[in-house]
């Protein structure tokens, strides 16, 4: 058995909601946005189990990473010359992502990867 917790109210962001500071502008330029390429590494860097509040176990990364595999999850991530440096993965269904978590490595690098999907979103 694998417990589930959905919060009440749940948070929705709406892609032309996002409001994306001088600051976290400059930092994209640091980061080139791919999806899917390393859904995997996505997953393990979110279940981390140094993280604090870790949900992550081994059970729901093979769940999401099947998931992935029949292509309802996906993943954004911020790559630098380092190698993948942050990003997030979720369930999309229609045009709804449903993000489940986000990690990252170097400064900004989620953020980054958040703002992307709100980009992809709103187009």
């Amino acid at each position: 058995m694998m417990g589930w917790w959905s919060p009440d109210p749940r948070g929705v962001l709406r892609p032309g909601d996002l409001v994306v500071r001088r600051s976290l502008q400059r930092s994209r330029r640091r980061y080139e946005i791919r999806v899917d390429t390393d859904f995997e590494g996505v997953v393990t860097g979110c279940s981390d189990p140094d993280r604090p509040r870790g949900w992550i176990d081994g059970r729901i990364v093979a769940a999401y990473i099947e998931l992935h595999r029949l292509g309802w999850a996906h993943s954004v991530e911020a790559w630098d010359e380092e190698g993948l440096a942050g990003g997030l993965y979720g369930v999309a269904l229609g045009g709804l992502f449903a993000g489940e978590s986000m990690f990252h490595r170097r400064t900004d690098a989620s953020k980054v990867a958040l703002a992307a999907l709100a980009d992809l979103y709103d187009d």
